[in-house]
């Protein structure tokens, strides 16, 4: 597979008209930069701003906007699961957002758009069944004070809140997911 051209080697070819503005993109000076835009094109000022205001389709909560690589290293089986559901391949995905919140991410290529909740389904509660909600873990920790303690002792705090929690509103259990476990 080829690589896109750094930004540098698109200047000494004449492809960039326009120079671009570094602090648009949010990036250090020393970072690199795939994309030539214009900084003061409509378009682009309008796809910037619809990206600040994406959120989470399943808690609402907003996203943060990573390299596809990253996501991929911090979700290796859960992009795999996305990627073999929509026969894609890994160089197809473009860009990718993880939930702050909880444990959905998308993954946004071309023609399409996949995120991972969508495929998994509804999570059935351990107890009774019934469909659970994702939430924070800190959020679910005043809702089930002894179940949170537990999972700090057994997984430690760090790992408990960095992972997610599934609510069920029908009997109220709570169920926590701690990372990397």
């Amino acid at each position: 597979m080829a690589k896109r051209p750094k930004r540098h080697q698109l200047k000494e070819a004449g492809a960039v008209q326009a120079p671009v503005d570094d602090a648009v993109f949010g990036v250090d000076e020393d970072d690199e930069i795939d994309l030539a835009f214009d900084a003061e094109d409509p378009l682009l000022e309008e796809f910037i701003r619809d990206m600040s205001l994406q959120t989470c389709d399943y808690c609402a909560s907003p996203v943060q906007w990573i390299e596809p690589e990253e996501l991929i290293e911090t979700y290796p089986a859960e992009v795999d699961d996305v990627l073999f559901d929509l026969d894609l391949d890994v160089g197809d995905i473009l860009m990718s957002w993880v939930c702050t919140e909880c444990p959905n991410f998308s993954i946004i290529g071309e023609d399409f758009e996949s995120q991972y909740l969508d495929i998994q389904g509804d999570v059935p509660c351990l107890e009774c069944e019934a469909t659970t909600q994702a939430i924070d873990p800190a959020q679910a920790s005043h809702l089930d004070r002894e179940g949170y303690l537990k999972a700090k002792r057994e997984f430690g705090a760090q790992a408990v809140l960095d992972g997610y929690a599934q609510r069920c509103p029908g009997c109220g259990n709570v169920d926590y997911y701690p990372a990397g476990v």
